[in-house]
């Protein structure tokens, strides 16, 4: 008797099935958690480098704002490989 699997299951996931990233349809498969995961690198680079740019300190306002533009470039990257390679095979 052959089994049938479910949407939203590990193997079905695993092979690469379900809803993907440029679904677009809500909290369901992994277009959410790859949404959830750029949310999270975008909000956490936002509040550590207005905290970094703010506090007083030994380095001069031009190097906080420019150590802080280096990281949003790096997360952009990233964001983007993420999104190139969502889902391949390792």
């Amino acid at each position: 008797m052959e089994q049938h699997e479910q949407p939203g299951c590990p193997a079905v996931l695993a092979a690469g099935g379900d809803k993907g990233i440029g679904d677009g349809d809500g909290f369901q498969g992994e277009g959410f958690i790859f949404k959830a995961l750029q949310g999270y690198r975008y909000l956490s680079w936002f509040l550590t480098s207005v905290f970094f740019i703010a506090m007083t300190g030994e380095h001069p306002l031009l190097f906080r704002c420019g150590v802080a533009l280096s990281l949003l470039a790096a997360a952009v990257v990233t964001n983007q490989l993420y999104r190139q390679y969502w889902g391949q095979p390792r």
